[in-house]
């Protein structure tokens, strides 16, 4: 901790190291690293995993790379792919130009590795959205260098995600996932060269990434067990619609893709898709996605019947075989203001959401969803003040939040459980039929909760001031962090979240050390104490104005809780949605 601004400071400027050979030859191409001397790590970037995607390789799947026997210095990430946002949801484009070319990794070595345990990076954003840019010094750092991380690119939007019989046939579903799968056959082929073990290699996720750990755990139906990856964490995981490639959906974005492509009339409409150049297919992917609902967006997995073999909801019902060896889930309290209008303020706009967010439930199905998620007393005085939940006592995220009070917050809890906060639990559940297999699940409520707000705790900052890099949020105190830094640690070289009570500094429990398996239905609550109370406009948005607690002064509170009866009854709603999973369907 008390190096880490220094520390991550320092990557902004790295040496091209003289004495130390930083050269390693892939077969297809070699690639020299740089050397930072203040982190002691070892940096690769933009490393070729995979050969450009582009002409007669779009929409197909990935394939080597071509054997050039080039060069190169690896000192610049390489271009993020296309990018694509849902209407209403925050866009901040990457600070490079997207390239279709753009199926790149990033390594992070500490000097002299060998042998050490593998920490992969899937970014998350829809599916549409994100790179591999997420810097991971700071993490491997907090952890006295005793692992290797790696962070990757993989094909979004339509690129990536584009169905249809025709895609079937003269292409390649979910080209998007295969790419991270030909990343981790990569990993498995070469990470050696860099320090690693294969064998020891844990796939992290957080949103559409965390939704890729979950396709990544069930996929060829389970059969690969651990040949990619032995632990997989999943932090938010989006359970998307999810339709067969060839349903009516699916089908109609395909074909309103192409005519906005100008391929519309075509016979041979894939065909025509692979002449055309990018900016007509990046333009055809914006408006097909603005053209969506709010916060949706339209390419995302599909069943192929190879990859992803079913609907995931009824793989992990199933508690079949499941690839990987142990699990550890989370979700935050406030997964869905992103991705909800907040023009909720009666019932009737509720169930003109309901409609439009579940479009196969009937008449029956929406009323059963307001009578699971009725109102309180206390959530039916708009009046009363919006704040966060104890989760166990008072008021429940039925009701209230930070960000919301009545109709507008069972929305956003109605969204957030269907999509985050059950297919969590569901996940953790597949690793709990077999003996030899372990799962942790936490759900993080330190206000603001918001999705994708916990990956700053324990990753840091990316951009901004030298000083800020790598550093947690002001609300996010120091012990947290580095409790959370080290218990991610533990995670990725032992397959358990457990640390020292020493490291944990969490005064009122010593759960940290002694973490509860998910076969209990018991779950860890991440939190804070103390602090100074502060009215802000959450990150600069002009948005929400809530309270937040700022360091200095914050405590750490972690502790163990009741998954079935945390927020009201969480449980029992999530057996309500395991019900309505083959009709959403999920």
């Amino acid at each position: 901790m008390y190096l880490r601004t220094l520390i991550v400071a320092g990557l902004a400027s790295l040496i091209h190291a003289n004495s130390k050979d930083l050269t390693i030859d892939l077969g297809y191409e070699t690639y020299t690293g740089v050397h930072n001397q203040l982190s002691g790590l070892n940096i690769w970037r933009g490393i070729r995993y995979a050969a450009a995607p582009i002409g007669d390789l779009r929409f197909r799947g990935p394939v080597e790379p071509e054997i050039t026997g080039n060069s190169a210095q690896a000192d610049n990430f390489g271009p993020p792919c296309f990018q694509s946002t849902a209407i209403g949801v925050p866009y901040y484009p990457p600070n490079a130009i997207a390239n279709e070319d753009c199926l790149f990794l990033n390594i992070y070595a500490p000097d002299g590795a060998k042998d050490l345990p593998v920490y992969v990076y899937i970014h998350g954003g829809g599916y549409g959205l994100g790179d591999g840019r997420q810097d991971l010094s700071a993490l491997i750092n907090e952890n006295e260098n005793s692992f290797l991380g790696v962070s990757l690119n993989y094909r979004l939007g339509a690129l990536g995600f584009l169905s249809s019989e025709d895609v079937k046939e003269n292409g390649v579903l979910n080209a998007g996932l295969l790419d991270q799968q030909f990343a981790l056959e990569w990993i498995q082929k070469n990470i050696h060269l860099f320090g690693g073990n294969k064998s020891e290699v844990t796939i992290y996720g957080i949103s559409a990434g965390a939704g890729s750990v979950l396709h990544h755990s069930l996929a060829y139906g389970g059969t690969q067990g651990n040949k990619l990856f032995k632990n997989g964490m999943a932090a938010s995981p989006w359970l998307s619609r999810q339709y067969k490639y060839n349903d009516d959906f699916p089908t109609s974005l395909y074909e309103q893709f192409a005519r906005l492509s100008g391929c519309g009339e075509e016979n041979d409409k894939l065909s025509c898709l692979r002449g055309k150049d990018n900016e007509t297919l990046q333009r055809a992917n914006n408006e097909t996605n603005y053209a969506g609902p709010y916060g949706w967006w339209s390419f995302t997995p599909v069943i192929d019947g190879s990859f992803i073999q079913s609907l995931p909801s009824q793989q992990l019902f199933e508690k079949k075989e499941v690839n990987g060896q142990n699990m550890w889930v989370s979700y935050n309290a406030d997964e869905s203001p992103w991705f909800v209008p907040r023009t909720v303020a009666t019932e009737e706009d509720l169930l003109d959401l309901l409609h439009v967010s579940f479009p196969h439930f009937d008449e029956d199905d929406i009323a059963s969803i307001l009578e699971v998620y009725s109102l309180s007393e206390y959530g039916k005085n708009s009046s009363n003040p919006r704040l966060a939940t104890a989760g166990d006592s008072g008021p429940t995220a039925v009701d209230v939040s930070p960000f919301a009070i009545g109709n507008q917050q069972r929305a956003y809890v109605i969204i957030a459980e269907s999509s985050y906060h059950c297919p969590s639990y569901w996940l953790a559940s597949s690793f709990t039929e077999d003996s030899a297999k372990s799962s942790y699940v936490h759900t993080y409520t330190n206000p603001p909760a918001l999705h994708g707000l916990d990956l700053y705790a324990y990753l840091g900052q990316s951009d901004g001031p030298p000083s800020l890099l790598g550093q947690p949020l002001p609300n996010q105190g120091p012990d947290f962090a580095h409790a959370w830094r080290r218990m991610l640690g533990a995670y990725i070289k032992t397959g358990s979240p457990n640390i020292p009570c020493g490291v944990a500094k969490n005064p009122h429990s010593d759960v940290l050390s002694n973490w509860p398996k998910w076969g209990e239905n018991r779950l860890v609550n991440f939190n804070q104490t103390g602090g100074t109370p502060t009215l802000e406009d959450v990150l600069g948005l002009h948005i929400w104005n809530i309270t937040i607690n700022n360091g200095p002064g914050l405590e750490n509170a972690f502790r163990e809780v009741d998954a079935e009866t945390w927020e009201g009854g969480r449980g029992k709603r999530c057996d309500f949605w395991k019900h309505m999973a083959s009709k959403v369907p999920m």
